[in-house]
């Protein structure tokens, strides 16, 4: 039964580490990326609201229960994934293995069955005594590093190795794709992308993520200024850019003017400058637990209480006789409070709020595009360790060279899979130095 189970064992390892797996896995995982381009995909090109119509269809409702609709979180493309990590983690396993077999079996001695197995080797007839000839030698080996002597039955055998460890590079190469795959997976299943407008002094901790969540920032973004700059015609901009200011607990941490190109980054999160507009904007006094703050915030939003957990919302506004009002809406954890506000009135309750409309502006807000990816440091690592190794497996030699020294004669063989030319030449420049003494 035990041998059994390890050949049961063996051949599920086999086929993990074997290359079909490794091709049709990705030959798979290329029609599913496929699909999901050409497929309108959940939060991507498809809105809730076209994602809603679509469901009116037979055909679409199959399409979902396949998880063609949202390929790149189906359990189907998650599980290709996996089996690509773990036919990648099996071949690199095998790999070391076999590598460790082929450095163990190096004989230092160049018998006659060595000398058989060669193809660059060089015989030549001696007149100077052995020992001066293996001094010889043995000076021309330290180009490989050290060198290996043997003697046996009055015969010197001289071995020396270069670039050993270059065949490690493929490993280095497999992890590389590891980090990279698994860096790729984690901004997919936990990476965040969103936006969020500001007005100037405005200031905001709520964002809309691309599937149309509403997400809070452990920090607060606030705008002090925008600026645009246009062309000398007046109809295009030239560049636009956004003075920003990071608060935590109310008191600034960081400040930094963005512009396209060059965004804001905290902790995990980045702040790029996207777009613009200009609109009018309710201004609002709010009094509450974390004492009063008077900031503007974008019409038919989600807008963050600054100090606070809660959020409101503009959703209209009416003028009647030349009076504006505003409807608001308070959401404080599972509490809704609503109701409206006058132009310069007094203040009213919402929960434990209290909030007055005291004017309006129109003014500049800045479109910011956020993104927040927690695998982009094993992407960039995996990335990093990928060309070492691949430059280091492009032009690394690995060389070996053997040499047997016994009265009269000199054989001076050498293996190479890169530079065998050069290796070649070495050998006969050798065997030179040995005629002359």
């Amino acid at each position: 039964m035990a041998r059994s189970d390890q050949k049961t064992q063996s051949g599920w390892f086999d086929f993990l580490a074997s290359l079909k797996v490794t091709v049709y896995t990705l030959i798979l995982l290329g029609l599913a990326g496929l699909a999901g381009t050409l497929i309108p995909q959940k939060g991507i090109s498809l809105t809730a609201k076209n994602y809603a119509d679509l469901m009116e269809s037979t055909f679409w409702r199959v399409l979902d229960k396949l998880g063609l609709l949202d390929v790149f979180h189906s359990f189907w493309f998650l599980l290709l994934v996996a089996l690509l990590v773990v036919n990648l983690i099996a071949c690199t396993w095998r790999y070391v293995q076999r590598l460790e077999r082929r450095m163990k079996k190096v004989d230092a001695v160049l018998d006659e069955q060595a000398i058989a197995r060669q193809t660059l080797v060089e015989k030549r007839a001696i007149k100077i005594d052995p020992p001066r000839a293996a001094e010889i030698l043995n000076e021309r080996f330290t180009k490989f590093g050290k060198t290996q002597r043997t003697e046996e039955d009055g015969v010197v055998h001289l071995f020396a190795e270069k670039q050993g460890l270059s065949r490690y590079a493929v490993v280095i190469i497999h992890l590389s794709i590891l980090f990279i795959v698994v860096g790729a997976m984690l901004r997919l299943l936990f990476g965040l992308e969103g936006e969020m407008q500001l007005p100037e002094d405005g200031r905001q901790n709520l964002f809309l993520t691309q599937n149309e969540e509403v997400y809070r920032l452990p920090f607060e973004i606030r705008c002090d200024k925008f600026e645009l700059e246009m062309y000398e015609d007046g109809r295009m901009p030239k560049d636009y850019r956004s003075h920003l200011v990071v608060l935590r607990d109310g008191k600034e941490v960081l400040r930094k003017v963005i512009e396209v190109n060059d965004p804001l980054t905290v902790d995990n999160f980045r702040f790029f400058q996207s777009n613009y507009g200009r609109r009018s904007f309710p201004i609002l006094r709010v009094t509450g637990p974390s004492g009063e703050v008077t900031y503007p915030v974008m019409f038919d939003r989600i807008q963050s209480i600054p100090g606070s957990s809660a959020g409101l919302r503009v959703d209209s506004a009416s003028d009647q006789g030349g009076i504006l009002r505003i409807h608001l809406k308070v959401i404080d954890g599972e509490s809704l409070y609503e109701g409206w506000l006058i132009e310069k009135g007094e203040a009213a309750g919402f929960g434990p709020y209290q909030i007055a409309f005291t004017g309006y502006k129109n003014d500049y807000f800045t479109g910011l595009m956020i993104t927040a990816d927690p695998g982009v440091n094993l992407v960039w690592f995996g990335m990093a360790i990928f060309f070492f190794g691949f430059f280091w497996s492009m032009f690394a030699a690995h060389q070996r060279v053997w040499a047997q020294i016994k009265e009269g004669e000199v054989v001076v063989a050498g293996s190479a899979r890169k530079r065998r030319d050069q290796l070649a030449e070495w050998i006969k420049q050798s065997m030179t130095s040995v005629e002359n003494g």
